[in-house]
């Protein structure tokens, strides 16, 4: 049983759970977890692993496993919010971290200088329906391993979007804040478009498409010819992850 959240601030995901379910969530986590530890067991055999190494093989049968025995609701209760990270991230690369609040009430995470002259726009990945990890943001810095040392050059904007699942924030609920982002930077904070570089990974990847494809409309709409997208509705459920 879940209930739903009311918050005038920027949530991510659209329910948290009750005490009961909450009990539930973490009996189905153990019973996952105790099952890749046997797995983990079998999986010294090289024959098990199907050509997979080792901890590859474990990544994979973890993610899956987590992603079709729970439910969307069920993730982002379990795994820190896209906030949380991000100011864990930060702190742990002592870099400056504030938030950008847009104007749909969403909002999204600056890590870096405010006088950054580079200006890097991540969507993350997790199938809009999971929070960011600190590998995504990791990504945004180029795979640095100390991102502290360009961040007097580099800033990172990370969009905090709302978390898709069974029954709330379907897409393109997530392309409309992108694009309030967007205007935010260009027209609110007058950054330079050539300041700006847009990368996306995964679900973050067919975000930053969707959203170019909106410019690219605006641009190419004249008096003969009348430019139109349709967006799909996405429908999450556990079983379409086996």
């Amino acid at each position: 049983m879940t209930k739903e959240v009311v918050s005038t601030q920027s949530r991510e995901h659209a329910h948290s759970l009750t005490i009961w379910a909450w009990v539930l969530l973490l009996l189905k986590a153990t019973g996952i977890t105790c099952g890749l530890v046997i797995e983990a067991v079998k999986a010294l055999s090289s024959k098990r692993r199907n050509g997979f190494g080792y901890y590859p093989y474990l990544a994979y049968k973890g993610m899956r496993d987590y992603q079709s025995g729970l439910n969307a609701i069920g993730i982002q209760n379990l795994l820190p919010s896209t906030s949380k990270t991000c100011k864990q991230f930060a702190k742990k690369h002592k870099l400056q971290q504030s938030t950008i609040q847009l104007s749909d009430g969403s909002a999204a995470l600056w890590l870096g200088q405010p006088e950054a002259s580079k200006i890097i726009i991540s969507f993350h990945g997790g199938g809009y329906m999971a929070p960011i990890l600190s590998s995504h943001i990791s990504l945004a810095f180029g795979f640095a391993k100390h991102p502290q040392i360009d961040r007097k050059n580099v800033a990172v904007v990370v969009l905090q979007y709302d978390l898709a699942c069974e029954d709330a924030n379907h897409y393109p609920r997530q392309l409309q804040q992108a694009v309030a982002l967007l205007d935010n930077l260009l027209h609110i904070q007058k950054i330079s478009p050539s300041r700006i570089t847009l990368i996306g990974d995964s679900a973050g990847a067919h975000l930053l498409i969707s959203l170019l494809l909106i410019f690219v409309m605006r641009i190419l709409v004249c008096h003969s010819w009348i430019w139109m997208a349709t967006f799909p509705v996405l429908s999450l459920s556990r079983h379409g992850w086996k």
